[in-house]
């Protein structure tokens, strides 16, 4: 569950390659400074959470839509269930008005745009 131990390491090397290190390009012959950065991982949605920081828990678990997460509170299991996903479905699709097979309402809603890095940025 510690995580982070593991990767002080690697994240202090990561902020230093952030600021940049002198580095030779030998085919031109000239000096520059190199930066560089953590792309992406690849790992299951637990892991995510503890090594990004974000709650994939809770009402606003979804990392791509944050605050556009359609969530509900369940009474009866004391948890959140994840709903509205039909609104990424065309319009014409036979599940996007479909009021019985999908806790007895119609979701008439289009499917949010992802969050930009500004977003995320406003969010930390």
């Amino acid at each position: 569950m510690d995580i982070d131990v593991y990767l002080q390491r690697l994240v202090k090397e990561l902020l230093h390659l952030w600021d940049g290190v002198g580095a030779y390009d030998a085919y031109s012959k000239t000096k520059f400074k190199l930066h560089g950065a953590f792309h992406s991982t690849s790992n299951d949605f637990p892991a995510y959470a503890n090594s990004s920081g974000w709650n994939t828990k809770g009402r606003f678990a979804c990392p791509s839509y944050a605050r556009d997460t359609h969530s509900m509170w369940l009474d009866n299991g004391h948890k959140f269930c994840y709903v509205g996903h039909r609104r990424w479905l065309l319009e014409n699709h036979p599940f996007y008005f479909d009021d019985v097979g999908f806790h007895g309402s119609i979701e008439l809603g289009h499917a949010p745009k992802p969050c930009s890095g500004i977003d995320v940025l406003l969010q930390l």
